[in-house]
């Protein structure tokens, strides 16, 4: 029942944020509006000359604007030079653990006495997914429907990215899906697993990298408070085409990249 509430109240919270966009770009649009009408209506009653700096500075306004509300879905730069770039190909970690399927792992929550979970799943090229969960608790279900009704919401509301293989650890990265005007909600992750054997994981790193990710503890409570991940196995499951796959930056070879944009 914790799980199902934990996951229930980070829905209401991605479904808030939508809702907040959207009531702020509707305002942004109705000001705009009447900055629109003023401007027209002064435009009428003065000379060429300011008329045409008046339109200069709409201009300039239009495309700094723009700029700025690109930069909302742009990852900063230091963030993307400390993450794993992606090359696309297979990374052989079906020969150290069980892929076909998702992990899931459980956390200690002392204060409330209760375990909540966290699922995860990776897949052969390279691609790592965290955090999803399905409201009624029925992953293969769940997965089902993504699958045949080609859902591409999928990725928008868990963490998606990369891993690397060490010997016996599994290092990954991962991101949530940018929101519009809501850069503080952004969350980026550093996660090592260690492996157990080819059904079990243990989480020995867990370390936030986007805001101060300097002073955050690398053992941290989550870490301290992991249980073992166990593999679920599954039929079914939504492929790897997750939305960093279209950045760029992701890639280390931008000529694959080029060719993946092709078809992506």
């Amino acid at each position: 029942m914790f799980y199902y509430h934990q996951h229930k109240i980070s829905f209401i919270k991605t479904f808030t944020r939508d809702i907040q966009i959207f009531i702020t770009n509707m305002i942004i649009l109705e000001v705009a509006h009447i900055v629109i009408m003023v401007i027209i209506t002064l435009i009428l009653y003065i000379n060429v000359a300011m008329k045409l700096f008046i339109i200069l500075i709409l201009i300039f306004l239009f495309f700094t604007s723009c700029i700025s509300i690109s930069t909302n879905y742009m990852l900063p730069n230091r963030i993307k030079h400390l993450f794993y770039y992606y090359n696309g190909k297979k990374t052989g970690i079906d020969s150290l653990i069980n892929i076909e399927g998702y992990y899931k792992m459980g956390f200690l929550n002392y204060k409330e006495r209760d375990i909540y979970f966290k699922n995860f799943m990776f897949y052969q090229d390279g691609i790592f997914v965290f955090d999803f969960f399905d409201h009624n608790n029925n992953i293969p279900k769940y997965f089902r429907n993504i699958v045949e009704k080609n859902d591409k919401s999928f990725y928008r509301y868990f963490f998606c990215g990369h891993y690397i293989i060490s010997a016996d650890t599994i290092k990954t990265q991962c991101i949530n899906h940018p929101a519009p005007s809501l850069e503080t909600d952004r969350l980026v992750y550093e996660i090592w697993f260690k492996v157990i054997d080819k059904n079990t994981l243990q989480c020995i790193y867990y370390k936030q990298l986007y805001r101060n990710y300097e002073k955050y503890p690398k053992n941290s409570m989550e870490t301290k408070n992991s249980l073992h991940a166990n593999f679920i196995p599954i039929e079914l499951r939504p492929n790897s085409d997750c939305w960093l796959k279209k950045k760029k930056w992701f890639w280390c070879d931008k000529e694959k990249w080029k060719e993946y944009m092709k078809h992506p």
